[in-house]
């Protein structure tokens, strides 16, 4: 488990990020994060964000409540925490947020459109809302 993380940390320390982004991390390294056992994905995006679309598994949390709302959802400080909103900005506030109440395994993810590119579901769909094509006609 420790080598697992320590390889994904290596591949983002390659990607020479100042903190984790979809926008500049590469595909596999995101990829890699979702795929961290036990680890809880985190939307900090407004409720109207969310709304409009979001992925299969987050949790709505938005920035500005996390310090009051995160130990309700994820009282371990140990879990992994992978946040994301639409550019990265909020979820960089977040993971600072969520780094100074002792979490020790938070990964800003970047923007939503980003980590749904590369997200799929444990039922192998993708993270992004059904779209006309995608919906079943009955």
């Amino acid at each position: 488990m420790k080598l697992w993380i320590l390889s994904v940390l290596l591949v983002i320390f390659v990607a020479g990020s100042t903190y984790l982004s979809a926008d500049t991390l590469p595909d596999e390294a995101i990829q890699q994060m979702l795929l961290l056992p036990s680890r809880v994905i985190i939307d900090v995006r407004t409720t109207a964000e969310y709304q409009q679309g979001h992925i299969k598994e987050a949790l709505l949390i938005p920035f500005d409540q996390i310090e009051n709302r995160i130990s309700q959802s994820v009282p371990s400080k140990e879990t992994p925490l992978l946040v994301y909103c639409r550019s990265g900005n909020r979820a960089n506030i977040a993971k600072e947020s969520l780094e100074k109440l002792g979490y020790v395994q938070v990964y800003n993810l970047g923007g939503y459109e980003g980590v749904k590119k590369v997200y799929v579901n444990p039922d192998h769909s993708t993270g992004a809302p059904p779209t006309k094509k995608r919906l079943k006609k009955s």
